[in-house]
């Protein structure tokens, strides 16, 4: 297999990666054979390499190469990636516990990272701190007991169970402290849906929001970001109330308020769900008005809207904005319909990415001049778009890039016809390039990679679904096979999640860029795009036709790209930017 693949440095890599493993097996048994496998890892790598592999970080931090550390030739190789190797920090997850570090990090930067990790239950176990280039770097490790989803779900309905007490008593200043959450939405979905039935009435909850929108006006940072989400909860929490059930001299005030905030708030969370609340109460018009207001990206905004002229009509797309950082997809090793293809692995992005808050509609790609006999399953302008390969989906983003007044130039996925055939062979169907490359740094519109897809997906949230890992209420948050009738549905009828997009569970699959194949395991991979090469591209979120488990966050399901399917479709992504003429009003 080895010889079949020798021009592919991916699968020289794997097979290093088990003749290291192999070589520690052997390390205590059979000196002599140890060394033969480490010198063959050693080979290979070397194969792979001049085959075009370049991800030295990967390799310095990969455990399977763990034995080879000493090697003299290994050394050799990894010179050419000049890496730093005198900090590094390691550590080992385990079944007692989840596990986080920190490393490279100033005082300072590691302090604000040492709250975040409290503010999330955990507990520092180690802390180091070292000398480097005249500046003090640290590095720490943190556990959090492991809890059962079951025991987590039992908690989250107690905690649940007593912030609605305390609703109903006018203790607002006490139950808004067990609304701030920060990995698991648990408690806080539980609310959202148990306040009516437990006798919470509309006038408390708007004493509540009040209350809340007062104390995140001195707020910064995360602890703004924690106080977003409380007051998202309470609007959410408002929802399950008709505007009819607000006392008659409160409703124009409230819908005022709402609307104030959906149009002026700077947080995609608040955002969202405010819009939503708005179309809940049939406020679709002043919905409408904020939705259609062209809002340029803005550092200081976590969305924006665009508008798109196209075949004599325009339309409104709002995007939100996901941050750089460092991030955790996959299955919590608790998700009872986890898959092998889904471990926890971390991810940074390195750039902000803008994704848009709703699924492609039908009315915007036929506008791109292609249209299919959908009327089944996708019967007006409004509901989102399916039957879309892959390479349709690709094409989309190329006219939608011109249509929003970008070049050729800007454009992230280039002209085909500008692309060598020999070095970027056709599928055989459409005569596309099968490896269309990605531009990131271009400013035009595209696919989202799976890892950027995901992390939109779960909002910070570490759990089954973005909304917690109650099955039971994902009718309120994704249309899937028990609520959809068979059809997709138009966007922002459900929740959103609390990034402030919506239907990322069910309506329709939505196509990433990358190629299908298994998350690399043991390193930080830093915007990644999945394999290099395949027969399967991926979608994500589940649709309308799938049961539950389909549409958990983690879900990945992988299709040939010239599929089309009829609970297919598509969302888009950019790269955010300020235009040279809003330079001067940032600064």
């Amino acid at each position: 297999m080895i010889e079949e693949n020798q021009d592919k440095d991916g699968t020289l890599y794997d097979s290093a990666c088990a003749y290291s493993v192999a070589s520690g097996v052997y390390e205590e048994q059979d000196v002599t054979k140890a060394n033969l496998y480490a010198d063959r890892a050693v080979g290979l790598l070397e194969r792979a390499i001049e085959a075009g592999y370049s991800n030295y970080s990967h390799m310095q931090e990969d455990p399977d190469l763990d034995t080879l550390r000493d090697h003299d030739g290994f050394l050799e190789l990894m010179k050419p990636g000049n890496l730093d190797l005198r900090y590094t920090a390691v550590w080992n997850e385990s079944a007692r516990f989840d596990s986080k570090e920190s490393h490279g990090l100033s005082p300072e930067g590691h302090l604000e990272q040492c709250r975040k990790f409290h503010d999330q239950g955990y507990r520092m176990v180690s802390v180091s701190a070292a000398s480097i280039d005249g500046g003090i770097v640290t590095a720490s490790v943190w556990h959090r007991p492991k809890v059962s989803r079951e025991a987590r779900e039992k908690l989250a309905r107690r905690q649940a169970n007593a912030v609605t007490a305390m609703a109903r008593l006018s203790q607002h200043d006490k139950l808004l402290p067990a609304l701030r959450v920060t990995d698991d939405p648990e408690s806080l979905t539980q609310f959202v849906h148990r306040c009516r039935a437990e006798g919470v009435t509309p006038v408390q909850l708007l004493a509540c929001l009040a209350l809340a929108d007062r104390n995140r006006q001195s707020l910064t940072a995360d602890a703004l970001q924690l106080e977003n989400r409380v007051l998202f909860g309470l609007l959410l929490a408002l929802g399950e109330f008709s505007l009819d059930e607000i006392p008659n001299d409160q409703q124009q005030p409230t819908v005022d308020q709402i609307a104030g905030l959906y149009r002026d708030d700077p947080s995609s969370t608040i955002h969202g769900a405010t819009g939503w609340l708005l179309r809940r109460w049939g406020q679709d018009d002043l919905a409408r008005e904020v939705d259609e207001v062209v809002r340029p990206y803005h550092p200081d905004r976590e969305w924006f809207t665009l508008a798109i002229d196209a075949d004599q009509q325009t339309f409104y797309q709002t995007y939100v904005v996901i941050p750089p950082g460092q991030y955790t997809i996959g299955s919590p090793s608790d998700d009872r319909v986890r898959n092998s293809d889904e471990p926890l692995n971390r991810v940074q992005l390195s750039r902000p990415v803008a994704i848009l808050d709703r699924e492609i509609t039908r009315g915007e790609y036929e506008a791109s001049g292609r249209s299919f006999n959908i009327d089944q399953y996708s019967p007006t302008p409004e509901h989102p778009m399916v039957a879309t390969s892959w390479y349709d989906s690709v094409q989309f983003c190329r006219w939608l890039t011109l249509q929003a007044g970008f070049s050729e130039a800007d454009q992230v996925y280039p002209d085909p016809s500008k692309l060598s055939v020999s070095q970027y062979p056709r599928d055989a169907d459409t005569e596309l390039p099968k490896n269309w490359p990605l531009i990131r740094e271009a400013r035009g519109f595209r696919l989202p990679t799976e890892a950027e897809w995901e992390i939109a997906a779960r909002a910070g949230m570490r759990t089954m679904y973005s909304f917690g890992g109650d099955e039971t209420l994902l009718d309120q948050y994704g249309w899937f096979q028990n609520n959809s009738e068979r059809q997709t549905h138009v966007a922002k009828e459900l929740r959103p999640n609390l990034r402030g997009l919506f239907d990322m569970h069910g309506n329709v699959w939505e196509w990433c860029h990358d190629w299908s194949g298994s998350y690399p395991l043991g390193s930080m991979r830093v915007d990644p795009v999945g394999s290099s090469s395949g027969s399967f591209r991926v979608n994500r979120g589940g649709s309308w036709g799938d049961g539950a488990a389909y549409c958990r966050t983690a879900y990945r399901r992988r299709y040939q790209p010239t599929l089309r399917s009829t609970n297919g479709g598509l969302r888009v992504a950019l790269v955010p930017f300020v235009r040279v003429e809003q330079v001067e009003k940032i600064d």
